[in-house]
């Protein structure tokens, strides 16, 4: 009987799913067409077992709580709740397993004995035998397969595990079963209907709710105001940039205050209006953009009464792979206009900074010169020598400093200087924190009429409002008009 069950099961699935299978190898030579998901993707990303592993959170997470299109997640809280229930789950079946080896052994003895075998089949197909073993290999099989998948193309959704979900339903109810203290079994329940009915009444309801219209005076005091006409009839009156630092791959918040200031104007265009926002970086490089329409689609400005004030937050996620560190700028307009207007500016820095090290060159104050290195030591007028610098922090600047490389006496006027910001302004100083290790270069061009003869280059900091310089010190002494000598250059004509 016990038997007959195990078959009629697969019999049922293949009953029900062999029409499918059978479809996808005619049309796509694949019974589960991945094939075509992969093609449609970008084609096979060959990820190894370690860069699939890396994207494990984002298919942990997606398992319990994330909505959308993978862009809206639940409180943290939630996922703390879920991660302690299935660890307390994971414990009670491995204290479970430990507990019945001295029973598995007796029942093997006994079954060697008995050549009636009542230990046989019917005892490998209960709860502690064969059964268990199927649904975890099934679950094994599942996990194998969407790892693979995942080897192939993006894929971290936790949806693709719910082929798995009974058996793992059923193995997370028997290790919380395992504990004596029944409280645990019943907890369990209560928890996950927390989660479940406040991601229901609360997060995806928040995040769908139209953007609310305010008055003038709730404009906050922070925001920064426009009154920007970004055309066909709407004005940005202010923008508030609620993120403040990032990392690649995170998503900046911004609250855009709008007001469509010409009704009339909005409705006769065929289509609403579409805002635009973008991140630019270091050379304007694009480092993020979104458009959509206003409250995300579900207020278009189509349906705004005339000169109301619509606050919309909006949230725009920083690409992977920019150059970093730098001071993006939010930019916004409207889709087919060519008026814009910077909102804010937002720190993006690496997950990891490089580290540390004792042995620098010089001190400025809490920033120190850890290493320098000119491209070449001989040249001819006109000629662009470039500096590489290395920076590190170790107390955060108060103030906004600027870089100078000059040529020639530092106690006379430089016959050439190559005065910049850091990271050519995309990373000012004020934004520095310590711990931070900041990569920079500069370049010096070499007067047309400049004289042959070896000329000595230097470097410093100075306040970019009073022009004071940084005192600078090597070995702890201070050095000459706070300027470090970083080499010579031959000129040659």
């Amino acid at each position: 009987k016990s038997s007959l069950q195990l078959a009629v099961v697969p019999a049922i699935a293949l009953s029900l799913s062999s029409w499918l299978l059978w479809r996808n190898w005619l049309l796509y030579e694949n019974i589960t067409a991945t094939n075509v998901f992969v093609d449609f993707a970008g084609g096979d990303r060959n990820y190894s077992l370690f860069q699939v592993l890396k994207e494990w959170p984002g298919l942990w997470t997606s398992l319990f709580a994330v909505f959308g299109w993978f862009n809206i997640r639940a409180p943290q809280w939630v996922y703390t709740i879920w991660n302690g229930l299935v660890v307390a789950a994971v414990i009670g079946v491995f204290v479970e397993f430990i507990r019945s080896i001295p029973r598995w052994s007796k029942d093997m003895a006994v079954g060697e004995s008995d050549t009636g075998s009542k230990f046989g089949l019917t005892k490998a197909l209960n709860w502690s035998g064969l059964l268990p073993a199927l649904l975890a290999l099934w679950v094994l099989l599942i996990i194998a397969g969407l790892f693979n998948f995942m080897r192939m193309t993006p894929a971290a959704q936790g949806r693709l595990l719910f082929p798995a979900l009974v058996p793992l339903a059923l193995g997370f109810s028997y290790g919380l079963s395992r504990y004596h203290w029944r409280g645990v079994y019943f907890l369990a329940p209560i928890l996950a209907l927390l989660t479940s009915f406040y991601c229901l009444f609360f997060v995806i309801p928040n995040a769908y709710a139209r953007p609310p219209i305010i008055t003038q005076e709730e404009i906050p005091a922070d925001a920064v105001i426009l009154e920007s006409d970004l055309g066909q009839g709407l004005q940005l009156l202010a923008a508030k940039v609620e993120t403040t630092e990032a990392e690649p791959g995170e998503v900046i918040w911004a609250t855009l205050y709008w007001r469509n200031s010409a009704g009339s104007e909005v409705d006769n265009h065929s289509d609403s209006p579409q805002y635009v926002i973008e991140l630019f970086g270091q050379n304007d490089e694009l480092t993020g953009k979104l458009q959509s329409y206003h409250g995300g689609g579900l207020y278009p400005a189509l349906l705004w009464p005339e000169k109301v004030i619509v606050a919309d937050q909006v949230a725009v996620r920083t690409e992977e792979g920019i150059s970093l560190p730098v001071q993006v700028r939010l930019n916004v307009k409207l889709a087919n206009e060519s008026v814009s207007v910077d909102v804010g500016k937002i720190k993006i820095v690496p997950s990891d900074w490089p580290s540390q090290t004792d042995a620098i060159l010089a001190q400025l104050n809490g920033i120190e010169l850890v290493s320098v290195d000119t491209d070449q030591v001989t040249g001819k007028p006109e000629d662009i020598i470039n500096i590489k610098v290395r920076w590190q922090v170790t107390v955060a600047p108060e103030n906004d400093f600027t870089t100078f490389v000059h040529l020639g006496d530092p106690l006379r006027p430089p016959l050439a200087q190559g005065d910049d910001q850091p990271i050519n302004g995309h990373y000012p100083t004020y934004l520095w924190s310590a711990g931070e290790v900041i990569d920079d270069n500069y370049s010096l061009t070499l007067p047309q009429d400049l004289p042959a003869g070896i000329y000595p280059i230097h470097i410093g900091m100075y306040n970019s409002e009073t022009g004071i310089r940084l005192p600078l010190l090597v070995e702890g002494e201070r050095q000459l008009n706070d300027a470090m000598l970083i080499g010579h250059i031959e000129v040659s004509n």
